[in-house]
């Protein structure tokens, strides 16, 4: 048999050589038993003190954010409210609840209220329609207290 060349094998060591050299150096950086310094302490609690900040400061934007929805939300419902009761107070006939009155029961509340007032009082209204009525009511009722307070109990007998 040929016996091999010097040559071959100072090759064939020397690559052993490399890939035991490389799997070294993998080893150690990923392992990382050096001591630390103390600016390389200072840099990590450095970088530990700015990821808790941003994390503080993003935790008071979500909670300014949800705030801010929430107060939107509100003022939005109210709004909202606020203009069905404006319809509901615009529309005649109507009570609190949005629902339209039958038109019985609104001329038997006129008529009670009629009913209720003193004669003179109820001799001023001419009104025909509901709500002239109803508003006619409310000017006698008033005027029949003013002429109460100027008036001696004579004069309205």
């Amino acid at each position: 048999m040929a016996r091999p060349s010097l040559l071959l094998m100072t090759a064939v060591a020397s690559a052993l050589a490399v890939v035991a050299n490389a799997s070294t150096i993998a080893s150690t950086a990923t392992q990382s038993n050096a001591p630390k310094t103390r600016l390389g302490n200072s840099i990590e609690q450095d970088l530990a003190q700015r990821d808790a900040d941003a994390a503080r400061r993003k935790r008071g934007l979500d909670l300014r954010e949800q705030a801010t929805k929430a107060a939107q939300a509100r003022l939005q419902a109210d709004l909202e409210a606020r203009q069905k009761e404006t319809e509901v107070a615009a529309t005649p006939g109507a009570t609190a609840n949005g629902v339209a009155e039958p038109a019985e029961a609104q001329f038997d509340e006129l008529a009670r209220i009629y009913q209720a007032m003193k004669p003179r009082a109820a001799a001023v209204v001419r009104v025909v329609n509901a709500v002239g009525l109803a508003n006619a009511v409310r000017s006698a009722d008033a005027a029949d207290d003013e002429d109460a307070e100027t008036k001696p109990e004579a004069e309205l007998a």
